[in-house]
């Protein structure tokens, strides 16, 4: 399994976004987790490739449409790694 990360933000908020590929399993999956979570009421998750309908992409294109309608920028060199 692949695994990229970078810290970024999101609403403001520091953020971090985890993206890989899960060799075995053939799909790509991918995180995005709030830095400052202190209450335990909150959800630290901001997005996770389980949530989604088709939740087991085989390309990026999925991550790459969902972080921009997000609003968060990711270096291009994460999808390519």
């Amino acid at each position: 399994m692949s695994r990229h990360s970078v810290e970024t933000t999101h609403d403001g908020r520091p953020v971090v976004v985890t993206i890989g590929w899960d060799a075995p399993l053939g799909y790509f999956h991918a995180v995005i987790e709030r830095l400052d979570v202190t209450d335990d009421e909150e959800s630290p998750f901001v997005y996770s490739n389980l949530d989604d309908i088709d939740p087991f992409p085989v390309s990026l294109d999925p991550y790459r449409a969902k972080f921009r309608a997000l609003g968060i920028e990711i270096p291009e060199r994460m999808f390519l790694e």
